[in-house]
């Protein structure tokens, strides 16, 4: 029965998020954004079918539909998506995930509750604001300029209150009041982003004007691999966890009789073309852009400050593994020596041994839990324009074009998302 339940559970963790997205993201490797839209519906409707290792993910795949439902213009969809997943991603920070925890350190990095870091958190909130203001619902990207404050509060009273995410996500909730005709609020968010680090030529530059929120490239993504417990154990050491003295002496030993030398570890994968510059032209003439974030930098910071903690778990459970195969083999010879006559006992448990440290191992699916598809960089375009027809075109990895018709008051926005 042991056996079966570890090969159950081997089986079904032994793909992690990176395996069971990787079709959708082969997808847009290819730019091929209608496929990789065909292949994430059927994970959500798997996940929301209640298969339990799917449904878990579910808010991570309707942020991912949402990049693709925006990069699409269905603005729409987008916003259903990102508000649904945001409420799910509320319910899971407030959710007390104790067995999770403690699993994490037994099976696998992947056991624990999902908790977004903070640029995933407010890049929900930013995208929604984006598509409200691609159509016009000025008063539900207040709305949502209204949770980023409440965001924005949170964090300022944590360690993350410096992050550099907070400038963009303030910048945006001004951007939502402006447009929406709350000019003292917009003021308020403005002056809160450009301290940390917004350049104030992204305030209003006239009454009529035109805005292009471009949404580019795609962030580093993590993948499973297999590395020296050395590196792991090397790592582990600025974690703020502590071996114990009995630990230390147990890995020592592993190490030294080589019954312990590899541990699996996610890997942060940077896409080749994540920066991709964008051009934006109005009637033929290149106008300033500026970018405002670049998350893809905010995620490799994030890895790089976790690195530890995670090498720390994973040799733990590395260290567990090797202790049930030695209390296994342990029990099979007490049971050989209390036999009258000569028997297979210790050959079977040593056996078992084996099999039950292989499936443990197979178990230990590293955390490949990110949203891949989020984008690597913000970009704002706002210039004054004239009454009339006008052709926009926005270059980066494609290009997309738009006939507007700028009326007398007013000002217009356009959201644009590219993959790469």
């Amino acid at each position: 029965m042991l056996l079966f339940i570890l090969f159950f559970f081997s089986i079904q963790g032994c793909h992690g998020y990176a395996g069971k997205t990787e079709s959708f993201r082969s997808a847009i490797d290819a730019n091929e954004t209608e496929i990789a839209l065909e292949n994430i519906e059927e994970l959500v409707a798997i996940a929301e079918g209640g298969r339990n290792r799917y449904q878990a993910d579910l808010p991570l795949y309707l942020m991912e539909r949402a990049a693709l439902f925006q990069a699409l213009q269905d603005h729409q969809s987008a916003i259903a998506d990102l508000n649904d997943a945001d409420q799910m991603l509320e319910i899971l920070d407030l959710t007390s995930d104790q067995a999770g925890e403690t699993a994490e350190y037994l099976w696998s990095d992947s056991t624990s509750l999902y908790r977004a870091p903070i640029y995933e958190k407010l890049m929900i909130n930013i995208m929604a604001i984006a598509s409200y203001l691609a159509i016009n619902q000025t008063n539900s990207a207040q709305v949502e300029a209204r949770r980023i404050s409440v965001l924005t509060d949170y964090y300022r009273q944590t360690t993350q209150g410096n992050h550099p995410m907070l400038g963009s996500a303030l910048y945006f909730a001004g951007l939502a009041m402006e447009l929406g005709g709350s000019e003292q609020e917009a003021n308020r968010f403005y002056t809160d982003a450009e301290a940390f680090g917004v350049t104030s030529q992204l305030r209003q530059t006239s009454e009529r004007e035109l805005i292009i929120i471009t949404f580019s490239g795609l962030p580093p993504r993590r993948e499973s691999v297999v590395i020296p417990i050395a590196t792991a154990y090397q790592w582990s050491l600025y974690s703020d966890c502590n071996y114990s003295d009995q630990q230390r002496q147990q890995l020592n030993r592993f190490m030294a009789e080589n019954l312990l030398t590899t541990v699996n570890f996610p890997t942060l994968v940077v896409p080749t073309q994540s920066n991709i510059p964008i051009t934006t032209r109005i009637d033929g003439v290149i106008q300033p852009t500026f970018r405002l974030a670049n998350i893809s930098q905010y995620a490799i910071e994030s890895w790089e400050a976790s690195r530890a903690q995670i090498a720390w778990a994973a040799i733990t459970r590395a260290l567990v593994r090797v202790l049930v195969r030695e209390a296994i083999q342990a029990t099979g010879e007490i049971l050989e020596d209390s036999q009258d006559q000569p028997s297979l006992i210790a050959e079977i448990f040593f056996l078992i041994s084996l099999i039950a440290q292989g499936s443990m191992a197979a178990i230990d699916v590293p955390d490949t839990r990110t949203w891949t598809l989020m984008p690597a960089n913000i970009h704002i375009t706002r210039v004054p324009i004239e009454v009339g027809e006008h052709v926009v075109s926005i270059y980066g990895s494609s290009e997309e074009t738009f006939s507007i018709n700028i009326s007398e008051h007013g000002t217009n926005v356009i959201t644009v998302h590219f993959f790469q």
